[in-house]
């Protein structure tokens, strides 16, 4: 879809052809993709999962993937199949975030696995692999029981999402990450993550706090222009923040969008380089625990500058 917004329910466009997203059952064609994301270099990356979620009938077609595509041709760099010593279906792969802090050649993407509590490691100029294992990956269970919608539940969803912070003197730079059934964000070093796990690598997480009760969060991501971190907020049906130069607490962290009725399972966000930030609603539990309304609108991307975002909030 175009940028600018200026149509409303605009025909969609198969990305990077029609052909490509064709299922077909082999390696060339997409099979189901849930997030995107662009790197500093021009690169589009995303996960195929491979694996077709019909409801009580999930079946892993191929592969899960990773590929990366040349945003000038929209023709494909690399397709990575992630091998089966890492993981054999795909269906908790449902992000990617893209490291390019040592230049396009080393770029790493990590990779949470919300099934498996696990957190993956790709190495662009290795081609290669390597997963962390952590307590901290785990949801957890007092922030299992959601309400969003009208459909109460319960999810053990567990490491969802991960968030590039600001760097540090040194050069490094501090990874964030939580669970989505989860108030808690935690961080490790990205120094860490580009090796290999050590036996000593367990005590460099740590946990950063709490956002406070019902703030869970599919995605997040740092916005360099205000220092703010933002947030999905699937139990509150909008968009949270927290400036990174104040403590991590509960009282710190504010709301820059809320609304129980068209923001219903913000699933998605993202921030361009222009600092406009982007979000996607989709009414996701409402598809799977009752039936979608075709009268009105289920799906909705939205957009606002991050600095007019947080304006007259505590992230100001």
């Amino acid at each position: 879809m175009n940028a600018d917004g200026s149509m409303k329910s605009p025909k969609l466009k198969a990305y990077p052809d029609f052909e490509t997203n064709q299922f077909v059952g082999n390696s060339g064609n997409l099979v189901s993709v849930y997030r995107t994301t662009v790197d500093s270099c021009g690169r589009f990356w995303f996960i195929d999962t491979g694996m077709l979620e019909y409801p009580n009938n999930r079946m892993q077609i191929q592969k899960p993937s990773i590929w990366i595509m040349d945003l000038k041709t929209d023709r494909v760099i690399r397709r990575f199949e992630i091998p089966e010593s890492i993981v054999t279906e795909g269906r908790g792969l449902a992000s990617i975030t893209v490291d390019t802090d040592k230049g396009c050649d080393k770029t790493f993407a990590y990779v949470p696995d919300l099934v498996n509590s696990q957190l993956y490691v790709y190495s662009y100029e290795k081609n290669e692999m390597w997963s962390f294992q952590h307590n901290y990956f785990n949801f957890d269970p007092i922030a299992g029981d959601l309400n969003i919608g009208g459909q109460v539940f319960s999810w053990d969803d567990g490491i969802f999402s991960v968030a590039l912070a600001p760097k540090n003197d040194d050069g490094s730079r501090n990874v964030l990450f939580h669970a989505m059934a989860s108030y808690n964000e935690f961080v490790v070093s990205n120094e860490v993550l580009q090796n290999s796990p050590r036996p000593e690598s367990n005590r460099e997480f740590r946990l950063l706090g709490s956002r406070g009760a019902g703030r869970q969060s599919t995605m997040h991501e740092y916005d360099p222009r205000t220092g703010v971190v933002f947030y999905a907020e699937i139990q509150r049906n909008g968009v949270g923040c927290w400036n990174t130069q104040k403590p991590f607490n509960p009282s710190n962290h504010g709301t820059v969008a809320q609304d129980e009725q068209r923001m219903i399972y913000p699933s998605d966000l993202t921030i361009d380089e222009d600092g406009t930030m982007w979000v996607m609603t989709n009414s996701m539990p409402i598809f799977i625990y009752s039936t979608l309304d075709p009268n009105v609108y289920n799906f909705r991307v939205w957009k606002q500058s991050t600095e007019v975002a947080i304006r007259n909030t505590v992230c100001a």
